[in-house]
């Protein structure tokens, strides 16, 4: 399986400021959305982590955005764990526009 997972998204109305652009907000739930997605594809999701009485937790998060998605844009948020340690991991998030 590829190491890094691929989604792809709409900037919708409701997800959008009033200037027409994507909310922070959004994107931090859109991304961790899909870190859920990428771990559950690759057999440690938090439902399988929860069996045994294990989760995981965002404990920081650095964002660099160029710019964010203007409403109905389409984007690609890209994921994958690039390190691993004994109790965290570090996940890294691209953000990818329509160009």
């Amino acid at each position: 399986m590829n190491k890094i997972g691929s989604y792809d998204f709409v900037a919708e109305p409701f997800h959008v400021d009033f200037n027409g652009k994507l909310t922070l907000g959004v994107l931090g739930n859109q991304s961790l959305n899909c870190a859920g997605f990428h771990a559950t594809e690759r057999g440690f999701g938090i439902a399988s982590l929860n069996e045994e009485n294990f989760t995981w937790v965002l404990s920081r998060l650095a964002i660099e955005l160029g710019d964010m998605p203007n409403q109905y844009e389409k984007f690609t948020v890209r994921t994958w764990v690039e390190d691993v340690y004994r109790l965290f991991t570090n996940r890294n998030f691209a953000y990818i526009n329509k160009d």
